[in-house]
């Protein structure tokens, strides 16, 4: 069950700025910059720091290659 980001946050019904939060971050644009689909200008791939923090937040359920590898969702 691999996920983007953004499709995790739709599952669990989280917004940007509770997504923000619970990595510990003070702006959800970063958030929002991760979830932009691939080949988009403005999407960022996540620090490793930030990528753990993802990782456990979800559960293993969002990983470092769902930044990586456009599975067409």
């Amino acid at each position: 069950n691999k996920m983007t980001l953004r499709k995790y946050m739709q599952l669990k019904g989280l917004s940007l700025g509770q997504m923000a939060q619970s990595l510990g971050l003070k702006h959800a644009k970063m958030i929002q910059r991760w979830c932009l689909p691939f080949g988009h200008e403005e999407k960022s791939i996540p620090r490793p720091e930030y990528m753990m923090r993802i990782i456990e937040r979800t559960h293993g359920e969002v990983l470092p290659n769902d930044f990586y590898i456009d599975r067409g969702e």
